[in-house]
């Protein structure tokens, strides 16, 4: 059974191997059935370590999957080997020896990132905190970051609705308000900035402290203190959710 797996990347449209389907079928045969893990080869007498990226499958072996002949196998890896792309030695003596070809560089088709390919930027995905990713057009850039705050502060909001009732709307709201602040990138809002967090725990320490009004309302300047259009909007969802 199949195991393992391989990683490719699309600029393998860009290499000369893309522009023939059978010598691209058949470099593809080879990434597909070299080792995904170490394993021990007989020889022998003695016992060969045969590497991820490796293979001890005879010349035979090999034209027999590409369905070709001796000569072509041999001049497909003529070719790969011109190019850099695979090692072929002999191990063992005599009748007994074998065939063991290595696919260079083999960590660029099995690591998360590699030179070949700039580390990769999250999407634009709302789940866990990722940054938000580089994109070359300003407006999509800026409507993924909105749509990333948005489903923050929702989430947000939701994890209070079971609070109202033993807190109120009003402490829950200017909470929500202050918590809920975006940071300069936008990509994280304020709560998602502490090192640790107890909702139970920040709702008592604000009611009892009575923060906002301790502080004059000058640090906690909340989104609907800011703009009045945002306050329509935040309103507008408190009262469908059951806060307004």
């Amino acid at each position: 059974m199949a195991e393992g797996w391989i990683k490719l990347f699309r600029k393998i449209q860009e290499h000369w191997i893309w522009q023939d389907e059978k010598k691209l079928k058949w470099w593809l045969s080879i990434l597909l059935n070299v080792n995904h893990a170490p394993r021990k080869f007989p020889v022998g007498d003695e016992l060969f370590m045969c590497e991820s990226g490796q293979s001890f499958r005879s010349i035979e072996q090999w034209t027999s999957m590409f369905s070709c002949s001796k000569k072509t196998t041999i001049k497909f890896f003529d070719l790969l080997k011109k190019d850099e792309m695979i090692s072929c030695e002999i191990v063992g003596n005599g009748n007994r020896r074998k065939h063991l070809l290595t696919v260079l560089n083999w960590e660029e088709y099995q690591s998360e990132e590699t030179e070949l390919s700039p580390p990769r930027k999250p999407e634009c995905s709302v789940n866990g905190n990722p940054d938000v990713p580089s994109n070359k057009n300003e407006k999509n850039d800026k409507e993924c970051k909105e749509d990333i705050i948005s489903k923050y502060q929702s989430d947000f909001f939701d994890s209070l609705i079971p609070f109202v009732g033993e807190f109120g709307k009003e402490t829950c709201r200017d909470f929500y308000d202050y918590w809920t602040e975006p940071n300069k990138s936008k990509t994280k809002i304020r709560w998602q900035l502490e090192k640790t967090w107890d909702l139970r725990k920040r709702l008592t320490r604000w009611s009892n402290n009575n923060f906002k009004k301790s502080n004059g309302g000058k640090q906690q300047r909340s989104v609907s203190e800011r703009s009045g259009e945002l306050d329509g909007i935040v309103s507008a969802v408190f009262t469908e959710k059951g806060m307004g």
